[in-house]
């Protein structure tokens, strides 16, 4: 007991008010924004009929992931949406779709109703079901494991016929996608059809109210990609070895990136500016510190994920081209601004040997500042631009 104060706890914290709010923090806070197609999203005063739909938008398996405790209440993505929808908003729901299978039933009366609302959200994506433990991944061919980063056809043929319609209709219906997972999912299918895209993982027991916190612009969303997706799985190398080169943000090509590494929009737009080193050159056993003013320059209180990489300006060939080694939160109100603030020991600045040995990387290296990787992949899915400066180690 004295080794372990869990122990010591009572049960009754257990789901009580603080860890509820926690756990609605925490989806909230982790829900990516990767798509927002001219606004789609806040949803609008003026949206009046919504329809849900998809195989993960009455699923609590969705919600909860691998290993997980229970809690007295799961809301879910429709739970959610009806909770917190305005008065004056009709929700139908159709699933529509399975999560791995083409449906049995050709008739489809998801896909036409959904061309008649003013917003369609699809709740789309994997479960624990197809990716996991080997024992409780009952749908998986491959016991849990994943040889695909892609959707099944089904669902991208599913989300597909929606858009199809709409355009077909001009019924102006606007399509939003929630992706669910626990893993990357490449998607430029979706990414293509969507008006707006999230990645809201598995976003645990207070899931649906998070979503809906988002959709209808209670809480902007603030979340980054904590991987690099890539466009298809053939965009990746063979894994026959643990070479690095075409992997992670560190040493993939930016054009196969469907969403880099540190990627997420947010309801407002943030501006960078004054970036200042103390010293544009230091020892091993030095010190710089790196200040930047971030501004909030939109019409949303929103928090930004100020992030920092830095890449040798003249790169050994097993260098990788970013490196990520700094990161701040920041929440500000429309027209707020704050400084920022890094420190860059010389030790920082290093590279490793093919031995594995950490040595000191002597030169000129590049200082990057922004909400994203700094690809031009990043910007353009409508990332803000960094700033660039020099620190040199010598």
């Amino acid at each position: 007991e004295d080794s372990v104060p869990y122990t010591r706890l009572s049960p009754e914290i257990v789901a009580g008010p603080e860890h509820a709010e926690l756990a609605l923090r925490a989806a909230r806070e982790s829900i990516v924004l990767l798509k927002n197609r001219e606004a789609s999203l806040p949803l609008r005063e003026s949206d009046r009929y919504m329809i849900v739909c998809g195989p993960h938008a009455a699923s609590v398996e969705a919600l909860l992931g691998n290993y997980f405790g229970m809690s007295p209440r799961m809301s879910t993505v429709l739970e959610g949406l009806a909770g917190q929808a305005p008065e004056r908003m009709r929700i139908d729901y159709r699933k529509g779709c399975q999560t791995d299978r083409p449906n049995a039933n050709p008739i489809d009366w998801c896909t036409f109703e959904a061309a008649q609302s003013d917003v369609v959200v699809a709740a789309m994506g994997i479960d624990p079901n197809i990716e996991g433990e080997e024992g409780d991944s009952i749908q998986s061919e491959h016991k849990g494991d994943r040889i695909d980063s892609a959707l099944p056809q089904n669902q991208i043929d599913f989300v597909e016929k929606i858009a199809r319609n709409i355009a077909e209709k001009k019924t102006g219906a606007r399509l939003v996608v929630l992706l669910f997972g626990g893993s990357p999912l490449s998607v430029p299918e979706i990414h293509e059809a969507a008006d707006a895209v999230l990645q809201v993982w598995y976003p645990g027991q207070a899931g649906g109210d998070a979503i809906a916190e988002i959709l209808f612009g209670k809480a902007s969303p603030c979340g980054r990609m904590p991987v690099t997706v890539p466009y298809r799985i053939e965009d990746l190398p063979d894994y026959d070895n643990y070479n690095m080169a075409g992997r992670t943000y560190k040493y993939m090509d930016p054009a196969k990136m469907l969403y880099p590494f540190g990627f997420g929009l947010s309801y407002t737009t943030f501006r960078y500016g004054a970036l200042e080193v103390s010293k544009e050159e230091i020892g091993v056993s030095e010190q710089a510190e790196a200040t930047l003013v971030v501004e909030n320059t939109g019409a949303f209180e929103a928090s930004e994920t100020v992030q920092l990489y830095l890449s040798p300006k003249e790169p050994l060939p097993e260098d990788p081209a970013f490196r990520f080694v700094g990161v701040q939160k920041v929440s500000l109100g429309p027209g707020e601004r704050t400084t920022v603030g890094f420190s860059l020991p010389g030790t920082l600045l290093h590279r490793f040997t093919e031995e594995g040995k950490q040595v000191p990387a002597f030169g000129t290296h590049l200082l990057q500042v922004g909400g994203a990787l700094p690809v031009q992949r990043s910007r353009e899915l409508g990332a803000g631009v960094g700033l660039t400066t020099r620190i040199r180690l010598k």
